[in-house]
């Protein structure tokens, strides 16, 4: 999937209605992103260590909460001295 970066200046993926509309990603998109499956990213959801957005049945991403979360993960390289 391709994404893009809509007229509000967030991402969203290239073809859909939803996402340039909204901004928001969905389980898809994120995966795409992130460059892991969708089971993976539902299972991050299940287990609440990625923030989320329930609309309704249907689970959403802020790319600016995706992008803190992200960075939030970063761990420090070891050191061999």
């Amino acid at each position: 999937m391709e994404h893009t970066i809509n007229r509000t200046g967030r991402i969203g993926r290239a073809g859909t209605d939803a996402s340039r509309s909204t901004g928001l990603l969905d389980v898809d998109a994120l995966s795409d992103l992130l460059g892991v499956t969708p089971r993976f990213v539902r299972r991050l959801v299940s287990e609440r260590r990625v923030p989320f957005l329930k609309i309704g049945k249907f689970v959403r991403f802020d790319p600016r909460e995706i992008d803190e979360w992200v960075d939030q993960q970063r761990r420090p390289a070891a050191s061999y001295e």
